[in-house]
């Protein structure tokens, strides 16, 4: 099933971007380990992806990094506890917190769609 998950995503540069940083936020709400378990799946993937599909590892931990990063509720990042235990309640609340995400997920795919002519130009991605 993953072989054939890979092969989808990686018929189209775009597809792959786009694919993989959804993959990464749906991953979210169950990896509660701040990336770790995808962390892990990604060491082992990502040799694979370099050498049978050209996409390069500096790619993967971007995807990684910007889709591993997202906050829809307070438990997918640590910061966010640590910042209401501090404030005691009068820091985001929510709504907030959920508004932001939906921003910073709209940014994301957005300066992906916007850095991929530039990440094929310098051979990153194919």
């Amino acid at each position: 099933v993953m072989g054939y998950a890979i092969t989808f995503l990686t018929r189209s540069s775009l597809t792959f971007l786009m694919g993989l940083t959804l993959i990464f936020f749906a991953l979210r709400f169950i990896d509660v380990t701040w990336g770790f378990a995808i962390g892990a799946f990604l060491a082992t993937a990502t040799p694979v992806l370099y050498h049978t599909y050209h996409i390069h590892p500096t790619m993967v931990l971007m995807i990684f990094t910007l889709g591993g990063t997202l906050f829809f509720t307070s438990y997918q990042q640590p910061w966010i506890p640590q910042a209401e235990s501090i404030m005691q309640g009068n820091g985001w609340n929510p709504r907030h917190l959920r508004q932001a995400a939906c921003v910073y997920a709209g940014v994301v795919i957005l300066t992906l769609m916007a850095f991929l002519p530039y990440w094929k130009a310098i051979g990153v991605m194919p």
